[in-house]
């Protein structure tokens, strides 16, 4: 996967709330566009529009599976306020709606997003060493855009045709392109990890390869916003709850490598037996 930078894998054409950019190159797996990156372009589409630069929360609902090509975003202002901004942002390729995400953005710096004492970190053990663990590079195999993520497996399947394993997964991951300083954009790599592994934690006893988890919607909402000018190494833990006429809800947490909480994420998906290529 080659990528200049995250920065430039989200820059969009357009003004005053109608953008748009051409979609797929490494952001893609088997036939579509990982729906991480079209969320990620609808929030950055939405940061143009509002006044204040921190990201809160999202909530976005995957309507279709993106392809490779031109994506249009439109983006409403729901409510301006002194502090808080709220907008709809709907993405469209060929006419068709193929997701919204409704954020919220707020006026907070690093000294309102630090905490008033510091957060405890446990000091009779050793911190947490995240390169100690097997890599993921195999898994880019199936998604090849996860080539955005240096990632490394605590509590996950050693391949894509394991199965078995419990309806949990925990990876450590970090940027393996550059981010800048923009705190926005380490949280767009929360946002980008928690689509790309959620659902996992519901496949994991099927196998990755033996079914498809289609995402529906994804939720993600921010303890510190602001605060972090570099994602560093992330952990993230999810896990799945019972699988429902092939629907399940997942839940994780994406932690710093201090242990500091990052994010909470959940999502809801679906599950289809097969690969998209068989």
């Amino acid at each position: 996967m080659t990528m200049d930078s995250l920065h430039e894998s989200l820059a969009l054409d357009g003004s005053k709330g109608h953008y748009g950019r051409v979609i797929g190159g490494g952001w893609t797996f088997a036939d579509r566009v990982f729906g991480g990156y079209t969320a990620a372009l609808a929030a950055t589409a939405a940061r143009r529009e509002s006044p204040h630069a921190t990201l809160l929360a999202l909530h976005v609902m995957f309507l279709e599976a993106a392809r490779p090509g031109p994506l249009d975003v439109t983006v409403t202002d729901l409510r301006t306020g002194r502090t808080t901004w709220a907008g709809h942002t709907v993405a469209y390729q060929d006419g068709r709606p193929i997701l919204t995400c409704d954020t919220w953005f707020g006026a907070r710096g690093a000294a309102a997003a630090s905490p008033t004492t510091p957060s405890p970190i446990d000091t009779t053990t050793s911190p947490p060493r995240p390169d100690a663990h097997p890599s993921l590079d195999w898994l880019r195999e199936l998604y090849p855009f996860l080539g955005v993520l240096e990632e490394r497996a605590v509590d996950y399947p050693c391949s894509a045709d394991e199965t078995g394993g419990s309806r949990c997964i925990e990876v450590w991951a970090r940027p393996a392109v550059p981010t800048g300083d923009d705190p926005f954009l380490a949280q767009i790599v929360e946002l980008i990890l928690a689509d790309a592994h959620l659902l996992d934690a519901a496949i994991r006893p099927l196998g990755l390869r033996a079914a498809l988890a289609v995402s529906l919607d994804l939720t993600v909402m921010w303890e510190r916003p602001g605060l972090f000018l570099n994602p560093g190494w992330l952990n993230l833990v999810a896990s799945a709850g019972e699988s429902n006429d092939a629907f399940v809800a997942c839940t994780g947490r994406i932690r710093a490598q201090d242990g500091t909480l990052r994010a909470t994420a959940s999502q809801q998906g679906r599950i289809f037996p097969g690969w998209p290529s068989e």
